[in-house]
């Protein structure tokens, strides 16, 4: 069995200067994120453009987004934010996984090592907003494991929101 050692990368946008200056560097990182979602056939589908337009909209607040690589391919993405509104807190949008990458634990490694890079930057909570089958119970595994530092919130048996222990 292959030992799953991806890579991740988080770019973190301010702003919208910041923003244009990553598609000038990088204009494949948009098309990298319509194909993950489109091959994850997630339900937060967007083209281009319209993926373009929804995040300079997001630009109010900062955006950070997450790839997931495994042999220099792109083969996942998160996209989140600060929740301006609860201190700490960063609010998980969407997570995706390339279909043929699926089942394989590639979720599991993808979230648990945002998750850290979360709490190194100073991240005591995580919510979520989409919350497929998949990603409820890799969430629920990483919680339970983690017990000792991690705490959860739940509605509706639920997991939607989970505080990190440690600072």
């Amino acid at each position: 069995m292959e030992t799953l050692n991806p890579v991740i990368k988080k770019l973190t946008f301010r702003n919208k200067a910041d923003f244009y200056q990553h598609i000038i560097k990088d204009p494949s990182f948009l098309s990298s994120i319509v194909d993950i979602h489109k091959s994850a056939e997630s339900s937060y589908f967007l083209n281009r453009n319209q993926l373009y337009e929804f995040l300079i909209s997001s630009l109010k607040d900062s955006i950070t987004i997450f790839f997931l690589y495994h042999n220099k391919e792109p083969i996942g993405v998160m996209l989140g934010y600060h929740n301006t509104k609860s201190k700490g807190e960063f609010t998980l949008s969407s997570v995706a996984i390339k279909k043929e990458y699926q089942r394989k634990g590639f979720g599991k490694v993808f979230l648990k090592k945002a998750y850290l890079e979360l709490e190194k930057l100073g991240y005591t909570q995580i919510s979520l907003v989409e919350t497929t089958q998949a990603i409820k119970k890799t969430n629920e595994n990483i919680v339970s494991k983690n017990s000792k530092r991690f705490t959860k919130e739940k509605r509706n048996g639920t997991l939607i929101k989970f505080k990190s222990r440690v600072k």
